[in-house]
Formats: C-alpha cells, structure tokens, sequence
C-alpha cells in the first residue's frame, strides 16, 4: 500500500478505537445476549479496522463476510488477518458495494455494518441499501463525519476551511455522482426509521496531544485548498507552526449510527 496512505489509516484505525461509542456495544450485545452466533457483513472493509475493533467486543460466536472492491486492501487485509476462539469462519468477496447491492445477500446476515464509509456515498444509494435490509436485524455504521471540526487556537480564516472542506466532501469521490458528505447520517437515520429503532450516537476525534495526526489532516486540508487554487497560505502556517509549538487542538464531530429493527 502507498506509504502516506498506510500510515494515516494506521493513524486513524487508534483515533477511531477510542472515539466508537461504547453505548452501541452494549445495545448490540444485549439484542444478541440468547443467541449462540451471530453473521456480519462487512461493507468496505479495507485493511480490516471494524473488524479488529468489533471482534472482540462482541460477545457471540462470530462468522464474517467481508466485502470491498480493492483487491489490494483486501488481500492485505487477509495476509495479516487475525482470529480467536469466538471466530468461526470469514470469508472475502470483492464486490462495489455502492454500484452493485443488489450481488450481496443482506437476507443472510443478522448484522451488517462498516465504518466511516457512508459520506462517500450517493443520495440514492441510501434508498436501495435500506430496501434491501428492511428486515435486518441491526445495521450499524461507525464514525460518520457530520460536518464539523476544529483547530485551536482560533484563526480568522477557520469557517471559510470547513466550508471548502465540507464542499469536497460532498464532490464526486469517484463513483460518477455527487457525495452527501456531512448529510450521511441524517440520510440514514430517516430511511430506516420506519422499519428499524435509530440511534446516532456521538464518536467525537478529540487529537488535541496527537500533533502527528494533526499533521497529516492538515496535509489533507492543503491538498483541498491546492485543488481549489485558494490562497490561504497564513492559515496553513498558523496551523503547522502551531502543532509544531505543541499549541494545537483538533476536534472534529462523527457520529455512530445504529438501527434496530422494530
């Protein structure tokens, strides 16, 4: 995997881990206390971060099905994968998750999730992905960017970064339609609140003493102020000298969302 990439999602997979909302846990164990297993789907799977945070924490026997559409990630994924006594069978299936739903078989999992995945998608993604799991036990999408994040201290040209940022989020990220972006949550929680029981649950990043995290989200914030030819060249320098300094705060809002069906 490309260096700057692998080590920003190594970076993110610790952050993401102390952010989940434990609340959510605790709702999907009580459902699942009288059953032996449970199924799970795994959309956008990646290099395997929801699954090493959710394997252990899930109280049941356990059979994955894990399904993304880079061969790379998924064959890194599998190459470094790692088991316990409750992990009774995974398998892989590469598979676009956002252009072909209907190849997946929702009707046999008991749960489906994934994580910080859904501000990528298309509006009318929402509505297919809904149709299809309307009779699914619990589908469950951590760390939902909703629109908001931070820097401290303050500078003048902070608002005018998130709006630019929040714009890119909702920019084609590649699937040939626009992104909802920040708007994922709300989308999600409005369709299936007329089959399922909806949860959004705060998985707040506060990095303010990770200064190497910051750095890399703010190569990120360069990389969209680059790409839409603006000169905002202070802020930048403000923010880098103050991570430097160790000055620097960062915060910035997510959301777990949880449904359970009625």
């Amino acid at each position: 995997m490309h260096e700057f990439q692998n080590k920003w999602l190594n970076l993110r997979e610790s952050i993401d881990r102390n952010s989940r909302n434990q609340k959510i846990l605790y709702l999907i164990n009580n459902f699942y206390k009288n059953n032996s297993h449970i199924k799970i789907i795994d959309l956008g799977s990646g290099t395997g971060s929801n699954y090493r945070f959710l394997k252990s924490r899930l109280s049941n026997n356990q059979y994955w099905s894990f399904v993304d559409i880079s061969y790379q990630s998924t064959s890194f994924f599998k190459k470094n994968i790692k088991y316990s006594s409750k992990i009774k069978k995974t398998n892989f299936k590469i598979v676009d998750a956002i252009n072909n739903l209907n190849k997946i078989k929702f009707d046999k999992y008991n749960l489906v999730t994934g994580s910080a995945f859904l501000d990528i998608l298309p509006k009318k993604w929402f509505k297919e992905f809904h149709r299809l799991n309307a009779d699914t036990e619990i589908v469950y999408f951590a760390l939902n960017y909703d629109g908001n994040f931070k820097f401290l201290p303050k500078h003048n040209d902070d608002k005018k970064i998130v709006n630019i940022f929040n714009k890119d989020q909702k920019s084609d990220k590649g699937i040939g339609e626009l992104a909802v972006g920040p708007n994922c949550t709300s989308i999600i929680k409005k369709v299936f609140k007329t089959t399922h029981k909806t949860f959004v649950l705060d998985s707040t990043w506060d990095v303010s003493k990770n200064y190497e995290f910051q750095t890399y989200f703010l190569k990120f914030c360069k990389d969209i102020i680059n790409k839409n030819k603006l000169n905002l060249d202070q802020w930048l320098e403000f923010r880098l000298r103050s991570i430097k300094e160790k000055n620097s705060r960062f915060i910035l809002k997510n959301n777990d969302f949880l449904a359970i069906k009625k």
